[in-house]
């Protein structure tokens, strides 16, 4: 008779990407605040290009001369905060913030900079994404996203189980 194998033993460590196991709190915290910036950035840069444009009309210079300079400025100055919460959740290194900034800034004079910010928006939700938040069409809020934070924060705070 065939002998069958005995049972193998299976070491106790994490496997996969467990819940909780992603990145810390203070990365997840950085990166969402980094998504609903940019919604703020954004509209920001619209009233920007808006304005500037109203004042090259009012002051009769080619309304872009002013519009295009003020809008780039602002939405570079403006996205390095941003881009630097996402470096720092990412883990990218230093340099990627500026160059991100600097690329969205230059994007931020064709209208408005839609792409840039879609862009950087999607990359911040891809990484809060594997942290375990869900996320579907008009259910990622920023109530939502400081609940889970906190569940995050006292799920991480709390002893784990006693080993044996």
């Amino acid at each position: 008779m065939a002998e069958v194998p005995p049972p193998q033993n299976f070491v106790a460590y994490p496997r996969g990407n467990t819940p909780g196991s992603y990145g810390t709190v203070e990365q997840l915290e950085a990166l969402g605040e980094a998504y609903f910036g940019y919604n703020i950035l954004f509209l920001g840069a619209i009233a920007v290009s808006v304005t500037g444009f109203f004042v090259g009309y009012t002051f009769r210079i080619f309304p872009y001369f002013i519009q295009l300079p003020c809008v780039l400025l602002v939405v570079i100055f403006g996205s390095y905060s941003l881009n630097s919460k996402i470096a720092y959740g990412k883990n990218w290194p230093t340099g990627a913030a500026l160059a991100a900034s600097l690329l969205v800034g230059f994007n931020a004079v064709l209208c408005c900079g839609i792409i840039g910010f879609v862009v950087m928006q999607t990359i911040a939700l891809n990484e809060i994404k594997k942290y375990g938040m869900p996320t579907g069409f008009l259910s990622f809020t920023n109530k939502k996203f400081k609940a889970f934070v906190a569940n995050r924060r006292n799920a991480d705070s709390s002893p784990g189980p006693i080993p044996s």
